[in-house]
């Protein structure tokens, strides 16, 4: 899988504001989803710019709409943070009315409650909740597409950016070994020595990151876990093009036997905790597991 991932260079906006384009994945499906089935996922949105203002934020999700099967307006009642549909966030879409399936896209405006909430650099948590009504869905795929103005400090990179995969099936229906993690690309600077990559994974039983196979209802968060503490706050790090061994590490009971996974790549212009001149480039992430 190859995922071309870069710190973006600051110096073609005036210094006195910057404008920042993001797309984030939150979730996606190969199955067919039968209605009515209620959907609510958890992610993560993070900004690390001074005084992140949101211009706009839009949910966009992507599919094939089978047949209606009744008789009330086949469709989707999209929300955000609002489990029971109850807030003036929900939104009813129209989608397939013809008897064959049909692609579709739904864009859901997010703007006000996004501007609202996200006001300064950090990590966000937001739960994406859909209600699927009288029709099939298939080949879901949902992403947040966000644009924000911010105050750069100076014209150096930014600290630090993360990357967080799309969901990969092994096809192994009682779940893989995990052996090894490695990226590729170079580190930042004339002689390629500058910055760090950060490396995490997570596994699960099921394709939405739950934690309660083969039910995957229970609404949990996928688990990225890395280093020597395999802990969410810890990470895997070796230079480019060289394997990290993981059945050396304490994470294979966290991560085997798991049919699912994710990478997520953390991307620092220096140390993590100071702008530099350069940015690492990740080319491509590769995790080697075995039936």
């Amino acid at each position: 899988m190859t995922v071309f991932a870069q710190l973006a260079p600051e110096e073609v906006q005036p210094t006195e504001f910057q404008n920042r384009t993001t797309r984030s994945y939150i979730y996606q499906a190969e199955g067919t989803h039968t209605a009515p089935e209620e959907l609510h996922v958890p992610f993560l949105y993070s900004v690390t710019e001074t005084s992140p203002s949101v211009q706009s934020a839009f949910i966009q999700i992507t599919g094939i709409a089978y047949p209606a099967v009744g008789t009330s307006t086949p469709g989707a009642t999209i929300s955000i943070d609002d489990e029971t549909f109850s807030t003036t966030r929900a939104e009813f879409f129209r989608t397939n009315t013809r008897p064959q399936g049909r692609s579709f896209t739904l864009l859901y405006d997010v703007s006000p409650y996004f501007a609202q909430r996200v006001t300064e650099p950090g990590d966000y948590t937001f739960v994406w909740d859909a209600l699927l009504q009288n029709v099939e869905y298939g080949s879901l795929a949902v992403e947040l597409i966000t644009t924000y103005q911010y105050e750069p400090i100076d014209p150096l990179m930014p600290i630090w950016g993360t990357l967080d995969s799309g969901v990969f099936d092994t096809g192994t229906p009682v779940g893989a070994g995990y052996n090894a993690l490695s990226w590729r690309g170079a580190l930042g600077g004339p002689s390629f020595d500058q910055g760090r990559v950060l490396l995490q994974l997570a596994t699960s039983h099921c394709a939405n990151g739950a934690g309660n196979a083969p039910a995957c209802d229970d609404g949990a968060a996928w688990e990225f876990r890395g280093g020597a503490l395999c802990s969410a706050d810890d990470w895997f790090e070796k230079p480019a093009n060289t394997p990290i061994d993981l059945h050396a590490t304490g994470c294979l009971p966290h991560f085997n036997d798991k049919r699912y996974y994710r990478y997520r790549v953390k991307i620092c212009s220096v140390e993590c905790d100071t702008a530099g001149l350069f940015t690492p480039t990740v080319d491509e992430v590769i995790v080697n597991w075995s039936p």
